[in-house]
């Protein structure tokens, strides 16, 4: 616990010297985030609150799903953000995907970094307009929504716009990535857009609405470039998220009084 108390000043010293704009930092591993746990966390739930507050519950069951899933959605990112070391180390503790990543690293301790990573918070950041590219042999070759349980009409009524956008923008940062094939998250900002992160061209990396075995010829650009989005609200959409992510989700409309069904089967896809 020493050692945890110390790491915790040492992030919140770092947190004094960057001095960012924003409150919250975006801290995670340089793996991966705490999502599992934040996502669960309470902070999460006084986000959900906010987020519910004006939920319509006079919609057809379809969209009344479909809309919970998007507010659910829209506090995944802030989320992930801490006020002090003390607070990120608490998520991270939490977090079957920190354990399983630091596990991987004290057994290959040679084959990636290792480091806790703070990153200032974009609060124009909409996670609705997340989307995952991939890149092999230094070509876009396919671009994905990110969040993959909710549909947006939004996007498809802008496809053309948001692909040009996307590949362009591409296009302008190609020549200053050093590797060749990678998975690249962007996001597309009212002031345009933005790379989040890179990710490793790995079968184990998310590909989102694409399925690495099945679209293969399209990921490695033999085939011609996709751009993906849901096409339509999905049936029972909350039964597709871990159990404790349904019962936060139950408590939260039961508590703002626009619960119309509870939500019992699951597969995990979030």
């Amino acid at each position: 616990m020493l050692i945890l108390e110390e790491l915790a000043k040492s992030i919140n010293g770092l947190l004094a010297e960057t001095n960012f704009p924003h409150e919250r930092t975006f801290i995670k591993l340089s793996t991966r985030s705490p999502k599992d746990s934040a996502m669960g966390s309470p902070f999460m739930r006084q986000l959900l609150i906010k987020q519910m507050e004006d939920l319509p519950t006079s919609i057809d069951q379809l969209n009344y799903e479909n809309n919970i899933m998007q507010r659910f959605i829209r506090c995944i990112p802030t989320s992930m953000t801490y006020e002090n070391g003390h607070e990120a180390l608490n998520i991270m503790c939490r977090s079957e995907r920190v354990d399983t990543d630091l596990k991987r690293w004290i057994k290959y301790p040679d084959s990636f970094p290792m480091n806790i990573v703070l990153r200032e918070f974009d609060n124009e950041l909409t996670p609705e307009m997340e989307f995952r590219g991939f890149v092999h042999n230094n070509t876009l070759t396919a671009v994905s929504q990110y969040y993959t349980l909710a549909y947006y009409p939004q996007l498809k009524e802008n496809q053309d716009e948001l692909i040009n956008c996307i590949t362009s923008y591409y296009e302008e940062i190609v020549d200053k990535i050093p590797i060749d094939n990678y998975i690249i998250d962007f996001v597309v900002n009212p002031s345009g857009v933005k790379v989040i992160e890179l990710n490793p061209w790995a079968t184990t990396t998310g590909a989102a609405l694409f399925e690495w075995s099945k679209d293969r010829s399209i990921l490695i650009g033999d085939s011609n470039f996709e751009f993906r989005l849901v096409e339509e609200p999905e049936a029972n959409v909350l039964g597709s998220i871990y159990p404790e992510y349904q019962d936060l989700i139950n408590g939260v409309v039961r508590e703002l009084g626009k619960d119309r069904t509870v939500v019992s089967s699951w597969c995990a896809l979030i």
